[in-house]
């Protein structure tokens, strides 16, 4: 297996200085070739998912960051699947072999080898070049695409030894040096010894995985200790109300405290530091090379696990592939008294605070061993929950299902099969987003992370790192600290004293700050200058928020809140959680993001904008050994370049490599034309809108081109506007000019609207086709039907783009975000602030287009109604498989009526 390590709290001495970490981490030599392996694809695959799975291959080997641009339609999901377990399964089997002919190394003490002919040749290996079949149908570039990251491993690389007698002034007799390399060589083929060892003793857990739960669920409701527990019915406390449920525990009875109020007091922070959760240690902890793959929603993940289901029937290692999906608990906790509470933070706050263990006593006094609170928590459930889900891949539904039935906890049995699992399964969120990854606990060092739908990446790590601190929410904050601080600050140590004092201090000025702020006025401000309005700084920020997290003081508040302030008997969530994520992000960088003041009638608050994302993709990229962004469109890469680029990422982004392959689709399917009539001034502009002579022009010929598409257009039609608001104001004039009326007597019309579920919207639109044959549905670039939504065949024959939707760039954070890539300098070239306004627009057309031609045999009309469609320079960024060549043809009646006359036919 690959790259096997323990996790355990001590190290081994080796030798006089050098210290090796129980941790220690070998990789294989021998290069891998892509050409030389089976992907084990579950059919014929096309040329252009071969190739995808060739070039995911090469970007594993290689490490670093690849670039995949892949239509949807194109077999995308599992090209990714089968590319990545190939790589994974000959990545173990290599390194198996490796280790047994002492060709393995260690990758931070590159000289530490067994073998100068091996380190020879390996550092041979090393550089030898992959090269890979052309495809007429994809394209690839990279400078270095074929180069391997492996450390060197020529012989001529100094080791420590040689670097310590090189320096030394005396020459070392030769014999002196001779008996330390053979020294050296003995101990480091210890370490080999020893991770052989730790292999074996994996392949025996992974075995006894697949033979254990088939154990576990055979004897399920069986008791391992004589029935010293029984089933009984218990009562315990949720926000204030007392619960029954039905569970194990034993017939001790709680101890009770003997001050009800010392749960609420803060220790010192010496005294968190030293304090250790028995049930939390690990003896030692198994864990292999693994595969992240990250998307966007759940029910992207849960299709990737239906391919690997279905592609298990074709090649065996597929339906033993070891795979845990995690999520948040709002998805995967199975307490249901916990879960009613609908709130992600108050879920998470609940968890928590039930899984801590507490101390009961037997009947005669006696300590028994520690317990979590939470019914459905204990690690006896959660080992054999896990054995459930490596034993073969499950969605998680599947998992959810089975702790139902078992009375176990989803969410710490998803997290508990990471170290084992090949394969796991991530939200956006859980990874993109850095304190979330920190807590779940995510090591990305070594293992490979391929981020799917990645088209608009940068601005979800942007998204997932701005924090908004609204005047109410400083005002509970500031009221709940100022009087538990008046409560017991007699209680309170001087140091605990000090901190809480300068928190309550820092909250009265935030508080203090909205009176001087004009009503209805929204402004930018740099992190430097709201800091300094306060007389702070981010180191003084980071002080603070390092005695939070070891003092427990958001918990405490809450305990707090419930117990003694009015109204917080519910509470489930404490007033400090937003607080101490805006002060987090206040310690990045003074040029990283910026702090908006709004104060108006709907908002009165902070909010922190982060303009460099890739403060925070660096360390993915740094820590992982390789990363592929995929994606369907994922525009330029030079963009992608620029927008990743730090310091230190930049050797990484020199050697990047770029793919991208058209779509499976014949040409003779796709019929794309621009509409730009010349009579008038037709680009859907913020003026021409203002005018209103303009507007009705453009909003009239619209409508008759509509109603003419319902003559021709077999099966759906789906208009996108570039808001909600000019939806809302086109089908109006549309209304009072009759055109509604007209195209309603061909077919039925269906709107989505903002407060509309997205199911109920796409359930009556198809149900409308299914019935009728056609259909017209309105909908919003940007919207919920504009990603991640399926029109494929019947539902999506024809797809209109009415104007282009760029965004509003008076508005506070673009105009920030703007103004920073105007600042910016990459390689001594500023970064146009143009061709990142642009690129929002075209990412957003090309993700609406992308909801039709789903499939080879799939086909629709695609047209762009705007003037500024004709021009080369939007043309560029429409993909070449819609424009079937290098640019698009305007409209013409006849061609398109014959394109669904011949479609018709077939």
């Amino acid at each position: 297996m690959s790259s096997f390590n323990v996790r355990k709290k001590m190290k081994m001495r080796m030798r006089g200085d050098d210290v090796f970490e129980d941790k220690t981490r070998f990789e294989r030599a021998t290069k891998l070739y892509p050409q030389e392996k089976d992907f084990h694809f579950p059919f014929d695959p096309y040329d252009i998912q071969q190739e995808l799975m060739k070039q995911l291959f090469n970007c594993f080997e290689q490490g670093g960051l690849g670039i995949f641009q892949s239509p949807t339609g194109t077999g995308k999901s599992l090209s990714i699947l089968c590319g990545a377990l190939t790589w994974l399964d000959a990545d173990e089997k290599q390194l198996l072999s490796d280790i047994e002919s002492n060709k393995a190394f260690i990758p931070s003490r590159t000289s530490l080898v067994l073998s100068q002919s091996s380190s020879t040749s390996a550092s041979t290996n090393t550089s030898t070049s992959i090269s890979s079949p052309s495809s007429s149908q994809c394209s690839k570039s990279s400078p270095s695409t074929l180069s391997s990251t492996t450390p060197s491993l020529s012989s001529s690389s100094p080791s420590p030894l040689q670097h310590r007698s090189s320096s030394s002034q005396k020459k070392v007799p030769s014999w002196v040096t001779s008996t330390n390399k053979k020294i050296e060589h003995t101990k480091v083929k210890q370490l080999f010894d020893k991770q052989k060892n730790i292999v074996d003793r994996v392949e025996q857990k992974l075995e006894d995985v697949r033979k254990g739960y088939a154990v576990s669920s055979s004897n399920e409701g069986g008791s391992k200790n004589g029935g010293r527990h029984r089933h009984q019915t218990v009562a315990y406390d949720i926000g204030g109300k007392q619960t029954s449920i039905v569970h194990t525990i034993s017939t001790a009875s709680l101890r009770k405290s003997i001050d009800d109020d010392a749960d609420l007091l803060l220790r010192d922070v010496e005294d968190y530091e030293s304090d250790t959760d028995e049930e939390e240690e690990e003896e030692q902890e198994l864990t292999t090379r693994k595969i992240f793959i990250c998307s966007r929603t759940h029910s992207q993940l849960s299709q990737l696990v239906g391919e690997l289901k279905g592609a298990g029937a074709k090649w065996k290692g597929y339906a033993t592939t070891r795979l845990t999906t995690l999520a948040s608990r709002k998805h995967l906790c199975t307490n249901p008294q916990v879960n009613k509470l609908g709130s992600l933070q108050a879920i998470n706050e609940m968890c928590l605070e039930l899984k801590k263990t507490k101390e009961s006593t037997d009947d005669e006094g006696a300590k028994r061993k520690k317990k979590a609170s939470c019914p459905y928590y204990s690690k006896s459930n959660t080992s054999n929950i896990k054995n459930f889900i490596l034993a073969s891949p499950h969605d998680i539904e599947d998992v959810v299902t089975e702790c139902e039935k078992k009375q176990s906890c989803a969410y710490y049995s998803s997290r508990s099969a990471v170290p084992l699992a090949q394969l796991v399964l991530v939200p956006y969120n859980l990874l993109l987003h850095k304190p979330t990854r920190e807590s779940v606990g995510l090591d990305l060092e070594g293992n490979v992370v391929v981020i799917d739908e990645a088209h608009n990446l940068m601005d979800t790590i942007a998204a997932l790192h701005s924090v908004v601190l609204s005047l109410s929410n400083i005002s509970i904050a500031f009221h709940a600290l100022s009087t538990y601080f008046e409560k017991f600050k007699e209680r309170l140590s001087e140091s605990n004293k000090i901190s809480v004092a300068k928190l309550v201090e820092l909250l009265k000025k935030w508080n203090e700050y909205f009176q001087s702020v004009q009503k209805n006025s929204q402004f930018t401000v740099s992190t430097e200058a709201f800091l300094s309005k306060f007389n702070t700084s981010r180191s003084a920020l980071s002080e603070l928020l390092i005695y939070c997290r070891k003092s427990d003081i958001s918990k405490k508040i809450l305990g707090y809140v419930r117990k003694y302030l009015e109204g917080g008997e519910g509470s489930h969530i404490s007033p400090l959680n937003v607080v101490e994520s805006f002060m987090q992000v206040l310690t990045n960088g003074y040029e990283d993001g910026c702090i908006v003041i709004s104060k108006s009638h709907e908002l009165i608050a902070f909010k922190y904008i982060l303009l460099n994302p890739a403060v925070y993709f660096e360390e993915i990229l740094l820590k992982a050994r390789s990363v592929a962004v995929i994606g369907g469109t994922m525009g330029s890469s030079e963009l992608v370049r620029q927008e990743l680029l730090t310091p230190k990422t930049e050797p990484i982004l020199k050697k990047m490599l770029e793919f991208r392959c058209d779509h499976i689709v014949s040409k003779e399917n796709v019929y794309a034309a621009y509409v730009s009539p010349t009579a008038l001034r037709f680009s859907f502009t913020r003026d021409n809108k203002m005018n209103q002579k303009t507007n009705e022009e453009n909003m009239l010929y619209v409508g008759e081109l509509v109603n003419k598409l319902c003559d021709v257009v077999t099966g759906g039609l789906v208009i996108f506007f570039c808001s909600y608001d000019y939806e809302r104001q086109v089908f109006s004039f549309w209304e009072q000019r009759g055109i509604v009326t007209n195209i309603e007597s061909k077919c039925k019309v269906v709107r989505e609207a903002q407060n509309k579920r997205v199911d109920s919207c796409l359930s009556e639109y198809s149900s409308i086709i299914k019935q009728n044959g056609k259909a017209m549905l309105t909908a919003v670039v940007g919207g919920k039907l504009s990603e991640g939504i399926n029109f494929k065949d019947k539902l999506g024959r024809c797809v209109v783009i009415v104007g282009m939707p760029y965004p509003n760039r008076a508005g506070p954070e673009l105009a920030a975000k703007l103004a920073y890539l105007k600042k910016r300098k990459t390689q001594g070239k500023p970064i146009s602030e143009h061709t990142y306004y642009k690129s929002l627009c075209m990412n957003a057309v090309n993700q609406s287009i992308g909801r039709a031609i789903r499939h080879k045999d799939d086909y629709a009309a695609i047209l762009f109604v705007d003037q500024r469609y004709s021009t080369d320079s939007v043309q560029r960024d429409i993909p070449t498989w819609i424009k079937g060549g290098d640019k698009l043809r305007e409209l013409n009646d006849a061609d398109l009526k014959a394109f669904f006359k011949r479609k018709c036919q077939k």
